[in-house]
Parts: C-alpha cells; sequence; structure tokens
C-alpha cells in the first residue's frame, strides 16, 4: 500500500513540476535574471572608471565603436575575444573592453558569427552637451528655459501643469478617505542624473536603494548625488505632485557633463528588477531620456527585454517621446511597445498645444505639461525647464497617485490602461498623433475597486496632424466603456491535475489486477 502512495506522489509532482518549479525557484532565477548582478556592476563601473569615454569629451558621435566596448546577450560563455577588461555573469549580459575601436568592431562582427550569441552590439556613449551635432545616437535632455524660477504659481504646487491634471482634488480625496497614513508606499525608480539629498522637498521622500551606475566620484555621501541638476528637476516635479508615501529611487546614470554609456541605462533597469524581486515596491520607472535608435536595430532589442522584464514585474516604464520634433518611432525608449510614451503640451488660455520639438507617432500613449516647468534645483531653490523629459514625470506622479489608494491594486496592464482611459482628450478625437489618448488627468479616479472602469479603444494607427502641433480646447470629455483585465489562465494547472488523476487511475487499475491474479 506503501508503494502505492509512494507512486501516486510522483505522478502528481512530475505533473505539477511545470506549476511548482518555478515558485520553489527564486523569482530572479525563474525569470532568467541569473547570477550576481552587483558583481556584474561592480564590474561594469570599473570598466567605465578605467577606460573612459563616460565624460563625453573622448568619443565620436558618428563611430558606432568609439567606446571600444561590445555588449553581447548569450545564456551560454562566449569567450572574450582579446578584451582587456569584462563584466559578465548576470541576465546572458556579457560586455567586453577592447583596446581600440578597431579591436571592438572585428569583436563585434566575431559574436555576430556565433550561434550561441542572441544580439551583439557596441555599447554607445550618448552626449547631451549639443542637441544639433548630427549625432544618430545622441541622448537628449531637455534645456533650460532660464535659472530662475519665473511664472511660479501660487499655492503648494510649483508646475502649472497640476491645475490642469485634478491634482489637488484627488489628493485631497486621498487624504480624507484613506488617510496619509493608510497611503500605500509607491516606489519610483528615477533612472537619470541622481538627486540632490539636500534639497528640502526630498526631505523623507528618498528611498533606500539608490545607486551610481557611472564612473563619476559622489560630492557628499551619497553615490548618486546629483552634479548634473536633470534628475533633481524630474524627481522634484513627482515629489511636489504627489504624497509623501510616494518615494523616489535615484539611479544616477548621467554625470555632471550630461554623458551616458548606454550599458549603465540597461544595468540600472536590471538592478530595478533586483530590487522588486527582493521585495521593494516599486511600480514607477521614470526614464526622462531620449536617444535616436530604430526599432530594427539590435540595440532596441535591447531596451525591449529590459523594459519588458521590470513590466512583468508590474513595474511601468513611463518614458519622454524626445524633443526632436520628429516620429518617435526613431527614438527608445519612446519606440518600445511596453512603455508608456509622454508628448509635452503647453497651455494657450483653454487650449493646449504640443510643443514644436516634442516628438510625435503612433507611439505616443499621453500628453502632459512640458513647456516652462519650475521644479527644484541643486542648491535648494528652483528653476524652469522645458521639454519631455518634463512631460514625464507629470504622468508618472498622476499613476504614483492612483496607486497610493491600498484598494487600488491593479496590475501594470490595468494601470496603463487607467492612466489611458482617463485622459482627457485634447486632438483629433479618439487616440492621435499628437496627444495619444489625451491629457494624463486623475479624472474619474474616484471609484470601487470593484466597479467596472472605462474601456480603451482599439489602438490601431494614429489620426490626426503627424508633424503638425495640433490643438483642441480643454474639455472634461470622457472615453466610456468596459476595461479589458487580464484573467489568470488556469487551463495549464487544469490539464496538469487531470493528467495527474488519470494516471493514478491506471496505476490503481493495474495494482489492483494484479492483486486480483494473485
Amino acid at each position: 500500500m506503501k508503494k502505492i502512495y509512494f507512486y501516486i506522489a510522483l505522478i502528481l509532482i512530475f505533473a505539477l513540476s511545470p506549476v511548482i518549479l518555478p515558485a520553489a525557484l527564486p523569482l530572479s532565477k525563474a525569470l532568467g535574471f541569473n547570477g550576481d548582478f552587483y558583481a556584474f556592476s561592480d564590474a561594469l563601473t570599473g570598466i567605465l572608471s578605467d577606460y573612459g569615454q563616460s565624460d563625453g569629451d573622448t568619443y565620436d558621435p558618428y563611430d558606432s565603436y568609439s567606446s571600444k566596448r561590445i555588449i553581447v546577450k548569450s545564456d551560454s560563455g562566449v569567450g572574450s575575444f582579446g578584451a582587456v577588461a569584462v563584466a559578465e555573469g548576470y541576465g546572458g549580459l556579457h560586455i567586453f573592453q577592447y583596446a581600440s575601436a578597431a579591436a571592438a568592431k572585428k569583436a563585434h562582427e566575431h559574436f555576430l558569427s556565433l550561434s550561441a550569441v542572441e544580439w551583439s552590439e557596441p555599447d554607445t556613449i550618448i552626449d547631451t552637451a549639443s542637441d544639433d551635432d548630427g549625432s544618430d545616437y545622441e541622448f537628449y535632455l531637455d534645456h533650460e528655459v532660464s535659472s530662475a524660477a519665473e511664472e511660479t504659481p501660487s499655492g503648494e504646487y510649483l508646475s502649472w501643469g497640476a491645475a490642469y491634471l485634478g491634482v489637488e482634488a484627488y489628493s485631497s480625496y486621498l487624504t480624507a478617505s484613506v488617510g496619509t497614513a493608510n497611503l500605500r508606499e509607491v516606489v519610483v525608480a528615477v533612472i537619470d542624473s541622481g538627486i540632490d539629498v539636500t534639497h528640502p522637498l526630498f526631505n523623507g521622500r528618498i528611498a533606500a536603494g539608490g545607486k551610481n551606475f557611472t564612473s563619476e566620484p559622489s560630492s557628499s555621501g551619497y553615490a548618486y548625488q546629483d552634479a548634473n541638476g536633470h534628475g533633481t528637476h524630474v524627481s522634484g516635479i513627482i515629489a511636489n505632485l504627489t504624497l509623501p508615501n510616494v518615494k523616489l529611487l535615484p539611479l544616477k546614470v548621467i554625470n555632471s557633463k550630461g554623458a551616458a554609456a548606454f550599458s549603465s541605462i540597461i544595468a540600472a533597469l536590471y538592478y530595478t528588477a533586483e530590487l522588486k524581486i527582493s521585495g521593494q515596491n516599486i511600480y514607477f520607472a521614470n526614464l526622462s531620456l531620449s536617444g535616436g535608435i530604430s526599432v530594427n536595430s539590435t540595440m532596441h532589442k535591447t531596451y525591449s527585454n529590459a523594459l519588458q522584464n521590470i513590466y512583468n514585474l508590474n513595474i511601468i516604464p513611463i518614458v519622454a517621446a524626445g524633443n526632436n520634433g520628429a516620429d518617435a518611432t526613431s527614438y527608445a525608449p519612446a519606440n518600445v511597445a511596453c512603455a508608456v510614451t509622454v508628448s509635452s503640451v503647453y497651455s494657450s488660455g483653454s487650449t493646449f498645444l504640443k510643443a514644436d520639438n516634442s516628438n510625435y507617432g503612433s507611439y505616443i500613449d499621453l500628453a502632459a505639461p512640458g513647456v516652462s516647468i519650475n521644479s527644484a534645483a541643486i542648491g535648494g531653490t528652483t528653476k524652469l525647464m522645458s521639454g519631455t523629459s518634463m512631460a514625464t514625470p507629470h504622468v508618472t506622479a498622476i499613476a504614483a497617485l492612483l496607486l497610493s489608494d491600498p484598494d487600488n491594486s491593479f496590475s501594470a496592464k490595468q494601470t496603463e490602461a487607467l492612466l489611458k482611459a482617463y485622459a482627457v482628450d485634447i486632438g483629433t478625437e479618439g487616440k492621435d498623433s499628437s496627444f495619444g489618448y489625451g491629457l494624463v488627468n486623475t479624472g474619474m479616479f474616484y471609484y470601487s475597486a470593484n466597479e467596472i472602469p472605462p474601456q480603451i479603444p482599439d489602438e490601431g494607427e494614429p489620426s490626426g496632424d503627424g508633424a503638425a502641433s495640433g490643438s483642441a480646447p480643454y474639455t472634461d470629455g470622457l472615453i466610456g466603456g468596459a476595461i479589458d483585465v487580464p484573467k489568470t489562465n488556469l487551463g495549464f494547472v487544469a490539464a496538469a491535475i487531470l493528467c495527474a488523476a488519470v494516471c493514478t487511475v491506471l496505476l490503481l487499475t493495474t495494482h489492483d489486477k494484479k492483486n486480483a491474479k494473485k
């Protein structure tokens, strides 16, 4: 009889192993994030420190191999092909530093020829010093409008956009209905130039785990201290538009000169996934950055994989459309499917217009204020800046307010759908190429988690005026219907249990027949 129980248990374990094993494994391994991230990150930082090209001074924007560094994706060992320094052992990534650009190019061609290599690409150095140098991989930050805070609105909000997004009303609702002490902690990873830890706006608002992915030493006791100002301004918008439960996780990938290694951005995204797996309440990643990367390039594949990893962990990447006045299809991470891409608008009376330099196109999901935005500056002051970099954190802040309510337990897909459904349609009816689904707004966030929120229309091809700025009066219109909520697929589990049951019956029948013959 004991043998029968043993066989039954064995069959059940075998049948349910595809369900049991992933749960038994560490989540990071189940998702393919194998290896020691911290050792990998330290090795990468060492490479950037020892071999340069992270300061924007010594690279050729027209030479993809100027960094003398190659990124390879392979789940097996591929050899370094003569690299002078190596960072590998995490997520199938291998970063090889070479002694010359010619050696890097030769290595790239070699790795592309290997069947074990999923993809290989140069580690591009991205420079923010200029917005018109013609570089294919230029990394655009937004230009400063002025060094002084002008047109500062009255009240507690620094950004004029707060008045159009329903921030004050929804914050008051949360405070009254839920209570400040009962709000869910929402952590936002800000992948940027760091944060000025001394600025009073960030008192009690910086989450544990901030990290520096550049080779630049910090001027304070915090590795992620901002020496550029861009990250402080972006973080200030999020902090100022949200309640104290929203914390900022500064991940520094841009140094004081506005330059970044592409590998640093990817490492920061993997690090974000690691922290989420370890239990940190990260729900959003704000990437107010943009580079000229085609959807057909292998570099785009790197971005897509890294962003999809965090999206699968219910972290929504909210990204800038870019400030090139061009179709966002040619700029990443704006052209990554799982990202929420934000264009920039400004107000003209009761009308909103797309900022002239804001990118447009089918990848635009939402619009937000992005012109002459007042926010935090290094040294405890404020200043005005413009661009899609400033529009993006407005959307991140609204999303963080939505999930601040502990009753709103939505997945990344549901949260994204809600942001689009409650946006105010300010362009051509429906989704258009200038404003996406419209101006982000808290709108109708006041509802029970059990009620059915409105539906998002089929995306299809964008309508509208393409490159034209486009304009429409501000209205309170909403998109109506029922949301497409993803359902848990239990079919596989049911099939496994049925298989186990059938095998058990057959085994028992065979056993009974043998006993009957005896």
